[in-house]
């Protein structure tokens, strides 16, 4: 299922603007009339294992590689080295449904969807305050029938509220 963006449908990243980080997005279950507001990355830097002779060898080549301490393995003033290569890749952005246990559970039993983006990011922060901005103006704690929402960057849960600050 591809995305809406004002009038537009995205279903390739091609269609994002250069050096866009993410976006965030509102996925409306029109069945049970409920939303999920979130936030995704379109891609996903990951780091794999290498040997240290490769490790040299790629370095000098101007790889982006880092070596990391093994904190397990690692002894008190003996550190023993883990040597990584970093790794970018498109995240599963486009058939990403939010990460709500019961929002997926909806879908899965055939409700309708809509999925939109409200806003694109150029940055991890700028992504992470988007977020929280459109979370804090559609007062989804104060909605939890309407928003599958129930806390703000895990810190404020919408069982913090009494019962007369809660909207029908």
């Amino acid at each position: 299922m591809s995305w809406k963006f004002g009038s537009q449908t995205i279903d390739s990243i091609e269609q994002f603007p250069e050096g866009a980080f993410g976006f965030i997005y509102n996925i409306t279950n029109v069945t049970k009339a409920r939303q999920y507001i979130g936030k995704k990355q379109l891609f996903n830097n990951r780091s794999r294992k290498i040997s240290k002779a490769y490790y040299e060898k790629i370095k000098k080549e101007g790889a982006d590689v880092f070596k990391t301490k093994d904190k397990k393995k690692s002894k008190k003033g003996n550190p023993v080295w883990i040597y990584k290569r970093r790794e970018v890749k498109e995240s599963n952005w486009l058939t990403y449904c939010g990460s709500n246990k019961q929002l997926i559970e909806d879908i899965a039993q055939g409700d309708e969807i809509v999925k939109e983006i409200w806003d694109i990011a150029f940055s991890s922060k700028e992504l992470s305050f988007l977020e929280e901005e459109a979370l804090w103006m559609m007062k989804v704690l104060r909605y939890p029938e309407a928003f599958y929402n129930d806390n703000i960057g895990g810190r404020y849960f919408s069982g913090d509220l009494s019962p007369s600050q809660i909207k029908s």
